[in-house]
């Protein structure tokens, strides 16, 4: 028989990275640990958070789940968890550590905050986020700086609380190019994984906007166009929605980790790191 855990609601993990060399704080979306299971199911194992690490519920969307168009609505997530203080990655390794004490950090290449929603309903989990830039240089005459032209973003899913080695990464700034490239950790050792991202994500949709003329500078998803492009005529936010389908996740699981899953458990961790490309 096939695992599968259920528990009451939905838990997710986030150690979020919010920004350049400007990368963010933990976070932990969690939720009950008491649940039962299926029959003849294993047993849910008991999880505690890590200690340090804040936790929140997502919210059950069951019947209203969101429309991936590149807007969030209010109230189509639930409320959001707003990044304004990240925590810096050192530059000298382009973001795989953390900086250390004394490094100098580029405080302007920040986002001014980051918004991020996490929903579910009985088949889908639902991850959305919203970047907003700011000014990088507006203290000279020349406007061609005054703002990143983008920030490259690095997306991690994991699924299984028990064990934080193992997850999925995907990254890139051009959807249909570098975001279907999927990797997986096992035991912590990055790999190629034998499958796609849209074979891990259902549907994704990437939208870039200048927030200034209220138009669209780049409109993508996981399989065409670039939704991220290089622009720094203005200010602009970046909004990006995944939906990820409890039982294809299973089957990426599957693919990459040996497992025998016919589903997911209501349980998960994400991660997002930033790097911003500026003059």
């Amino acid at each position: 028989m096939k695992k599968f855990l259920s528990i009451l609601s939905l838990i997710i993990a986030i150690l979020m990275i919010a920004t350049t060399v400007v990368a963010a704080e933990d976070v932990l979306l969690t939720a009950p640990a008491d649940g039962a299971t299926e029959e003849g199911a294993e047993e849910a194992t008991p999880w505690t958070a890590p200690e340090g690490i804040t936790t929140y519920y997502a919210t059950n969307v069951t019947g209203k789940a969101p429309l991936l168009d590149g807007t969030i609505s209010e109230g189509e997530y639930g409320p959001a968890i707003r990044i304004t203080d990240p925590k810096a990655c050192s530059a000298e390794d382009y973001g795989a550590s953390w900086s250390k004490e004394g490094e100098t950090v580029n405080e302007d290449v920040k986002s001014e905050y980051m918004d991020v929603y996490f929903a579910y309903d009985e088949q889908n989990i639902y991850v959305a986020i919203y970047d907003m830039s700011q000014a990088v240089n507006t203290t000279d005459d020349n406007e061609f700086n005054d703002y990143p032209f983008r920030s490259n973003y690095t997306f991690y899913f994991g699924f299984d609380l028990n064990d934080l080695t193992n997850y999925f990464q995907m990254s890139g700034y051009q959807t249909h190019i570098h975001w279907a490239n999927l990797n997986y950790f096992e035991f912590g050792k990055k790999n190629e994984a034998p499958i796609k991202t849209y074979d891990l994500i259902s549907e994704s949709v990437i939208r870039k906007t200048d927030l200034d003329k209220n138009e669209d500078i780049g409109f993508g998803d996981l399989l065409s166009a670039n939704g991220n492009p290089n622009y720094y005529a203005g200010k602009w936010a970046l909004t990006v929605e995944f939906k990820l389908d409890r039982e294809v996740v299973a089957d990426a699981m599957n693919a990459c980790f040996f497992t025998d899953y016919d589903t997911t458990s209501n349980a998960m961790y994400f991660a997002i790191n930033t790097n911003t490309a500026f003059v």
